[in-house]
């Protein structure tokens, strides 16, 4: 196995915060007293939905960071959430709650280690990846949009020294998780899927690697947009910003238009094309050249759609299901963009 940050993260136990303990957190740091806290299930921390006394829905959402989170890391996210608040005042991401003292953290110390937490607000509306049907038109080009924004202002966070590995989603470590997980896997047209992938992950990786990177949201699909019921066609909030790390902006544009991928439409690229338009149209200096890369992109990312969940499961307990998209439609999704990519040059050609 290689020696990833990330996989160390898996493989670290700790003892999970009760609700009792994570609402004398929100006492004594944030002065909410009285406040209903209702745990949800995430891949590595400890997460609660916050509801002040008195009212029915959740104002808050608290973490409680993975003790192998170090300081730096939380705060270049509190950082880029502060960033974002200021800078991109009508992209409705979360926004981070300050400490009494006007802290931007919060330190928990228990059973001799320390970790660090933070408060933002709970984004309302639905979860796009929860909705019935297809996202709309409007939808998708609200998906573009709202990314190209995003990494125009994460773009100026230049104070962090990210590590690669840290986040084992970037799409880069493709190769190299392949090499490590796919021992674990039997299904034989799978393993071939996988082999592929990373062979065309590896078909271009030295383009990326010699790419400028910058900081990017790194997760950004349907599970972590919301929409309004009575606006469907518009974006609400954009949550999860917990896998933002040093990448090269095309990795985390194909990362997005990965799971946009729809094998119902004749053209199950279409989604794509319209929220890549949306994304050029804010991002106009956005090299073209660069579009031929977003096909292995995504392929890695559906790749590591599969890999990973395994992977979780094995060194950590994290069930599958816990992941977006269900455990037999991973593979599916991985093979069809194979089929979109052979005999094409450039699937986002005229872009």
């Amino acid at each position: 196995m290689h020696d990833f940050d990330g996989y160390r993260t898996l493989g670290q136990p700790h003892e999970p915060v009760d609700e009792r303990e994570a609402g004398a957190l929100l006492v004594r740091d944030y002065g909410l007293d009285g406040a209903r806290l209702t745990r949800i299930a995430t891949e590595r921390d400890d997460t609660f939905a916050v509801t002040v006394q008195g009212e029915r829905s959740p104002r808050y959402l608290l973490k409680i960071e993975h003790p192998a989170e170090d300081y730096g890391t939380v705060r270049m996210r509190a950082r880029a959430l502060r960033m974002l608040e200021r800078r991109a005042v009508n992209v409705p991401v979360t926004r981070l709650v300050p400490c009494s003292d006007d802290g931007m953290i919060a330190r928990y110390d228990a059973g001799g280690r320390t970790r660090w937490a933070t408060l933002t607000t709970f984004v309302p509306g639905r979860i796009v990846s929860s909705l019935p049907g297809r996202p709309s038109p409007a939808l998708l080009a609200g998906i573009g949009d709202r990314l190209a924004r995003i990494q125009r202002v994460l773009a100026d966070e230049r104070g962090y020294a990210d590590r690669l590995g840290r986040i084992l989603w970037d799409v880069r470590l493709l190769p190299a998780i392949a090499q490590d997980v796919l021992p674990m896997i039997d299904d034989a047209t799978a393993r071939r899927a996988i082999e592929q992938a990373a062979a065309t992950y590896e078909s271009v990786a030295g383009h990326i690697d010699a790419l400028p990177q910058q900081l990017c949201h790194g997760d950004f699909h349907p599970g972590n947009i919301t929409v309004r019921d009575d606006r469907p066609d518009e974006i609400a909030g954009i949550i999860d910003f917990g896998d933002m790390h040093m990448m090269p902006a095309v990795c985390d544009l194909g990362t997005a238009l990965c799971y946009l991928v729809d094998d119902v439409l004749a053209d199950p690229l279409e989604p794509c094309r319209i929220a890549l338009a949306a994304y050029l149209n804010v991002n106009p200096d956005f090299d073209r050249g660069l579009l031929p890369l977003l096909m292995p992109v995504m392929q890695a990312r559906a790749a590591l759609v599969v890999l990973l969940p395994l992977l979780a499961e094995r060194r950590s307990g994290t069930s599958p299901e816990h992941y977006l998209f269900r455990p037999e439609s991973r593979i599916v999704r991985l093979r069809l963009l194979q089929s979109l990519s052979d005999g094409a040059s450039d699937s986002f050609a005229g872009a």
